[in-house]
């Protein structure tokens, strides 16, 4: 097992405004704000239509 300690670096909270697409809007402010790589350690949030994709291999 291996393990290092983390250390927090920039962090932001988002809006999406009634609308928006999620991926279009996500992928412009990463680009803004020159993010290349993340994690969403947490995502609450409701959707007025999406589709999903459930599997356990890949597509």
């Amino acid at each position: 097992m291996r393990h290092t300690e983390l250390t927090m670096g920039r962090a932001f909270a988002l809006t999406f405004d009634d609308g928006d697409d999620f991926v279009t809007e996500l992928t412009g402010f990463c680009t803004e704000m020159g993010i290349r790589q993340a994690i969403i350690p947490m995502f609450l949030g409701g959707f007025r239509r999406v589709g999903l994709v459930g599997t356990s291999s890949p597509i």
